[in-house]
């Protein structure tokens, strides 16, 4: 939400840890330079804090709007395990190349 609704300035990406976008709606449109800011979701299955359909809610508008987005889910709860560190830093790695 704030890296597409909110931010102003230049993004190289945005990254979605176990989130959600109560904001987002059917009728937003995102703008050509928006739709060219990457995001990496991620999500974990069984959290119980921000449940998994309202994290893949996100990706899936993102996705609809035109947006280069990836999933991951992970078999966790509202937390963060070291694999999904690890995949974080794939993921700015291949940004900042």
């Amino acid at each position: 939400n704030a890296g597409y609704r909110r931010w102003q300035g230049p993004l190289g990406g945005v990254l979605a840890l176990s989130t959600y976008a109560p904001t987002f709606s059917s009728e937003m449109t995102l703008s050509a330079s928006q739709q060219r800011i990457p995001a990496y979701c991620l999500h974990g299955k069984h959290d119980a804090v921000v449940p998994y359909p309202m994290g893949r809610a996100v990706y899936d508008h993102l996705t609809a709007q035109g947006v280069t987005v990836e999933w991951q889910e992970y078999p966790m709860e509202h937390q963060v395990l070291p694999e999904e560190i690890r995949d974080i830093g794939v993921w700015l790695a291949e940004r900042l190349r």
